[in-house]
C-alpha cells in the first residue's frame, strides 16, 4: 500500500508541478497494459457502464412519465395537508 500512495504522490506532482523524476507513459495500443486495460473493461467495466447508462436512461423515463402525476398532487397539497395536520405537527 505504501508503494501505491508513494506512486500516487510521484505521479500527482508530476502532473501539478512538472516534477521530472516521474516518467509519465502514453500506452500505445500494441502494450500489455492496454491489453490490460481493454480485458478488465470487456469484462468487468463494461457491464457496470451497460447497467448504470441502462439505469439511468429507465430513471429520466420513469420522471417524465410520473411528472404529471407528481405536479398534480403538488398542487393540491394544501387539501393533503389539512387531513393528515396531526401527523405534520
Amino acid at each position: 500500500m505504501a508503494d501505491c500512495l508513494a506512486r500516487k504522490k510521484r505521479l500527482t506532482d508530476a502532473l501539478i508541478w512538472g516534477d521530472a523524476e516521474e516518467e509519465l507513459i502514453q500506452l500505445s495500443t500494441e502494450s500489455s497494459e492496454m491489453t490490460l486495460m481493454n480485458k478488465f473493461y470487456n469484462s468487468v467495466a463494461k457491464q457496470c457502464v451497460d447497467y448504470f447508462g441502462d439505469a439511468s436512461a429507465q430513471l429520466d423515463n420513469d420522471a417524465k412519465a410520473y411528472s404529471s402525476v407528481i405536479m398534480n398532487i403538488a398542487s393540491h397539497k394544501h387539501i393533503m395537508m389539512n387531513y393528515s395536520q396531526k401527523q405534520f405537527h
